[in-house]
């Protein structure tokens, strides 16, 4: 557990290396100058500082004393902060003289190398998977072994590290560790491999320079942060822009100034080739940094890029160990036409390649070529609850609030302020729409965006399906659900929490499906709410609000048996042919028995059972189809 010091939360000195757990014993001696400090930095007329300590927001920069920005291991109110990472007070100790000169690497460099090393027995690590506010992230289960440097002697400590968050390091190299000095090693510690440790893809392990064996995630070797004082902080995430969380999927943001924001491989990965014509093998190639595309011509889930195509665009596969977390996924393809069958990395159910005329680093030479498209990282995937399906943020996202926040004015009337974006891990944190907006104009602004943070696009960030781009008043660009701006709300806490969704009966969870959840005798119900259309797929509000119904007798693999009379009395609700199927939604066509032609109508389904309205209801909120003959139900998550 976390020890409490005036305040401020310090870290268990059990989760540190020993090193580390010396200059914990310092903090508290540290902490008791805390006003003095505060009052040399009024002094000083460093603004920020100073007011970071007074209003005390739920991050902290530094970024005029300190080498750092420390990040929320999930969003919280603007007025609920209670702790720090362990991050602050060794911040306080480098300020007050305590490790050398400040380094772009988020550590001190004393610039010594590492030496002579121990014979400590290595612990046999157990690596595994936990969500993190920066998603599906790689961590340990259990006891695992570091290494740690202290005036160019190194040595290895054993600890219970289960669940805390493992880094990669752009200065690093596949297979080859760039982080070997005194400091990098005590605040990064390197998690090490024991002999009898056996990798699997894409894990592997590696002979540092000082002859300790590494663990690696597609070739980038693997380390702690010394800031992380409970499992599943991501405080090393970004720390000068060159240490990163370990996520699950392959990939890594690369920028410039003509493409924006797109997605490039990270590190070794699996990938197609052609070695002969006509046969394709899999092989495993250093590929970090090199761009990443979809086709246009490929289907949700179905790579139609074979032979001469591929090729050209090798497919990103996946390896043994890899998993897909939503929004990516690995589909099945062939290697070329009758080749062998793989998987390959998909995001949002388009397939990832690579583009044989990119040499480099930093090469974009595919967008030259027709239907072809740099992949974007994705902002929102899907979750599940209670409640339904629903969107949630994506990783690392950014996020826009009025520059000033003053969490005790939250009225739509208060003085206008400018807005601020910042980048945060926000995994897992719900979406929401705002019925006050109108389609592809956002109506929150001030003391509204104090409470709902706006879901703002990277640059570079291109409209696709149902998602559009709206442009705030501020210039940014916003993400936005069937032209409906996307929202955070400050009340919730951590992933999973939907406490934003009816709020003023004018907040709805965000989802691509024309339905809300409303609460209804301590459980909830399913009404129509959003794009709806009629049967021809035409826009059409008649039914808005109105409630939803399930039918005992509709099929049960998803099918309607309700037509004609049927579907008179309870009409459906009605789905396009290019809406897609969203977690425990579906689409499903229907196929009216009493004709031979197959109709291009569609209807959205919630667990294999499609919905309808009732023809006896008026008005939203009547209920009139509940039990009628002892079939037909409320439709209920």
């Amino acid at each position: 557990m976390d020890s409490y010091v005036n305040g401020w939360a310090v870290m268990d000195k059990q989760l540190l290396p020993d090193t580390t757990a010396q200059a914990a014993r310092l903090f508290p001696w540290v902490l008791r100058f805390f006003d003095w400090l505060f009052a040399l930095v009024m002094f000083s007329g460093n603004a920020n500082i100073a007011a970071t300590f007074l209003i005390g927001p739920p991050y902290l920069v530094w970024n005029d004393l300190f080498p750092m920005e420390i990040h929320p291991m999930q969003f919280q109110s603007l007025y609920s902060r209670k702790t720090v990472s362990v991050a602050v007070a060794a911040a306080l100790l480098s300020a007050c003289g305590g490790g050398g000169s400040s380094s772009d690497d988020g550590y001190s460099d004393n610039g010594s190398d590492g030496g002579g090393s121990d014979t400590t027995t290595i612990t046999a690590a157990n690596i595994s998977n936990i969500q993190t506010p920066m998603g599906a992230t790689y961590t340990v289960d259990g006891k695992a072994s570091v290494l740690l440097s202290q005036e160019a002697q190194l040595s290895v400590t054993t600890a219970d590290y289960t669940d805390l968050t493992l880094y990669t390091f752009d200065k690093d190299a596949v297979d080859q560790s760039a982080c070997v000095d005194d400091k990098c090693i005590t605040t990064w510690p390197p998690l090490l491999a024991a002999d009898s440790d056996v990798a699997t893809a894409p894990l592997g392990i590696f002979e540092r320079e000082d002859g300790h064996k590494q663990w690696t995630l597609h070739g980038m070797p693997l380390y702690f942060f010394n800031g992380d004082s409970a499992p599943g902080q991501v405080n090393g995430e970004g720390v000068g822009g060159v240490w990163h969380t370990a996520v699950a999927d392959p990939v890594d943001l690369q920028t410039n100034d003509t493409d924006g924001v797109y997605l490039a491989a990270a590190g070794q990965v699996l990938t197609t080739s052609q070695p002969t014509m006509g046969t394709f093998v899999a092989g495993s190639l250093d590929k970090s940094g090199f761009a990443l595309y979809t086709f246009d011509k490929d289907e949700y889930g179905v790579s139609n890029c074979n032979d001469a195509c591929l090729n050209n665009w090798p497919a990103l596969l996946a390896q043994e160990g890899d998993r897909g977390v939503a929004p990516y996924s690995l589909i099945e393809r062939t290697l070329g036409t009758d080749g062998a069958v793989v998987q390959q990395w998909a995001l949002h159910g388009m397939p990832l390649y690579f583009f044989l005329g990119d040499d480099q680093t930093g090469d974009t030479n595919g967008t030259a070529i027709d239907l072809w498209r740099l992949a974007r990282p994705a902002a929102t995937r899907l979750a599940a609850s209670e409640r339904g399906s629903y969107l949630t943020a994506n990783g690392l996202v950014l996020q826009s609030e009025p520059e000033i926040s003053d969490a005790a004015s939250t009225e739509a009337t208060e003085a206008a302020a400018a807005e601020v974006t910042r980048e945060r891990p926000l995994d897992g944190m719900a979406l929401y729409t705002f019925d006050s907006d109108e389609p592809g104009v956002s109506k929150c602004t001030d003391g509204c965006l104090t409470r709902w943070p706006a879901l703002i696009a990277r640059e570079g960030a291109e409209a696709q399906g149902a998602y559009s781009l709206i442009e705030r008043s501020s210039g940014e660009k916003q993400w936005a659900l069937n032209g409906m701006p996307l929202y955070f709300y400050y009340d919730d806490l951590k992933a999973g929490d939907t406490n934003g969704d009816e709020v003023g009966q004018v907040w709805r969870l965000a989802r691509p499906v024309p339905v809300a959840t409303l609460s209804y005798t301590g459980e909830y119900r399913f009404v129509a709410h959003g794009a709806l259309v009629n049967e021809d797929g035409v826009a059409d509000t008649t039914w808005a609000d109105f409630s939803l119904y399930t039918f005992d007798s509709d099929n049960a693999s998803g099918k309607s048996v309700c037509f004609g009379a049927c579907a008179t009395r309870w009409p459906p609700l009605y789905a396009t042919r290019n809406d897609q199927d969203f977690g425990d939604f579906s689409v499903i066509q229907r196929d009216d028995p009493a004709t031979d032609a197959v109709e291009e109508v569609y209807q959205w389904a919630y667990k294999n059972e499609p919905l309808y309205f009732y023809f006896e209801d008026s008005a939203p909120g009547d209920l009139n189809g509940d039990g009628v003959n002892g079939v037909w139900h409320l439709a209920r998550p």
